[in-house]
């Protein structure tokens, strides 16, 4: 899901504007907004299932 929905886009985008430079930098910010987005779920998950742990 994350290939999908933010670094291909991402990559696609920044090839349209800035050419190939564009597109490495599209990849990198599509793989950190996934990666940022998938750690805030799993700490949702964890308070939601396992909430002895957060305290």
């Amino acid at each position: 899901m994350r290939l999908f929905v933010f670094t291909l886009p991402a990559a696609a985008l920044g090839s349209m504007l800035y050419g190939v430079e564009g597109m490495f930098i599209g990849v990198a910010l599509g793989n950190v907004i996934g990666g940022v987005l998938a750690y805030l779920y799993a700490l949702s998950v964890r308070r939601k299932h396992l909430p002895s742990l957060t305290k």
